[in-house]
């Protein structure tokens, strides 16, 4: 098949759903090309996949392919009806107008495709074929090495201005973890200082790096030996893929993880991490996985559990899903 993915960025967002997926596509024999902007050169292709796409110009084009009868998928991996208005994104995706054009470019798919099964569930008084094709790992991260703890043991998270309001679950007990350990230290990766401290999480041992945009830096740029992923149980985070867990695993890291839909899914209580069901938790949870065999017991389970997940595995679903 020819193959064209319409990324809504250059960024996370296309890593998952379009670029990692497409290069095993590629590999199996298919002709693929993406970007954030189309083309004439795919007129002539078999399907094209699209992110998101709701402003305008897309959309009218968008709605003509199907009029002319092309093999059109449209690709969710966030519940856009269900963003807050405090978003940094919020208000874009509030209008009327746009979530018109949402419904209206999902109503002139040919399929829809989502990340998570409560995702396909948002959409499918929308859609009458929304298939669910998880986001999956590259094969190549479960070779990185381990952590091996060299110094401070550290704890990290990792997010964006759209997830900062979750970072606010962890904040206290982070604190104390470091008040409490010298041999501890914090790591925040994605947002500046100033908005870690913001977020009320000041120490001398809490050490940021800014936004990465390129996913594989960013990856590269790990180097936690505990992840911790606070989410509040928000529709928007219910509907979402279990992306941290999924980075964490394929490193080899445990995570400790609000108990929420997405990642109740994934992470395997007291095997390959911890899920937080009551606040108090956090800080139990945090002293477990300062022990290194613990950790590194349930790291090694982590990435195990990662092999079932990688995009290598998950390519199948997206050949049928964009087969026409």
């Amino acid at each position: 098949m020819r193959l064209f993915g319409w990324q809504a960025d250059r960024a996370g967002c296309a890593w998952w759903r379009i670029v990692e997926p497409f290069k095993e596509l590629a590999t199996r024999g298919h002709a693929v090309g993406h970007d954030v902007r189309y083309t004439a050169e795919w007129d002539d292709a078999d399907t094209v996949l699209a992110q998101r796409t709701c402003m305008p110009g897309p959309t009218g084009s968008w709605q003509e392919w199907a009029r002319q009868g092309r093999h059109i998928v449209y690709d969710l991996d966030d519940d856009l009806f269900s963003v807050e208005l405090g978003a940094p994104n919020g208000r874009f995706f509030n209008q009327p107008e746009v979530q018109q054009r949402i419904r209206d470019n999902i109503a002139a798919a040919c399929r829809v495709t989502v990340c998570s099964e409560r995702l396909a569930e948002v959409l499918a008084p929308l859609h009458d074929d929304v298939r669910v094709v998880p986001n999956g790992v590259p094969a190549y991260l479960l070779d990185r090495p381990m952590p091996a703890r060299e110094g401070r043991l550290t704890v990290g998270w990792a997010g964006t201005p759209s997830t900062l309001a979750e970072l606010s679950l962890a904040v206290r007990p982070l604190r104390r973890l470091l008040d409490r350990r010298a041999d501890v230290e914090v790591h925040t990766l994605g947002l500046p200082a100033e908005a870690i401290r913001e977020a009320r999480l000041q120490h001398s041992r809490v050490r940021c790096t800014p936004p990465i945009h390129d996913p594989d830096a960013y990856l590269a740029a790990v180097d936690f030996d505990v992840w911790v992923a606070p989410y509040r149980s928000t529709a928007f985070n219910r509907a979402k893929a279990p992306t941290k867990a999924l980075e964490a695993a394929a490193l080899g890291i445990p995570i400790i993880a609000s108990d929420i839909e997405p990642y109740r899914r994934f992470v395997r209580h007291g095997e390959t991490g911890f899920l937080v069901r009551q606040d108090h938790e956090w800080d139990a949870y945090l002293r477990e996985l300062c022990d290194d065999d613990l950790r590194q017991r349930m790291g090694k389970a982590a990435r195990e559990l990662a092999r079932e997940h990688t995009t290598e595995a998950i390519a199948p679903l997206w050949e049928e899903a964009l087969t026409p």
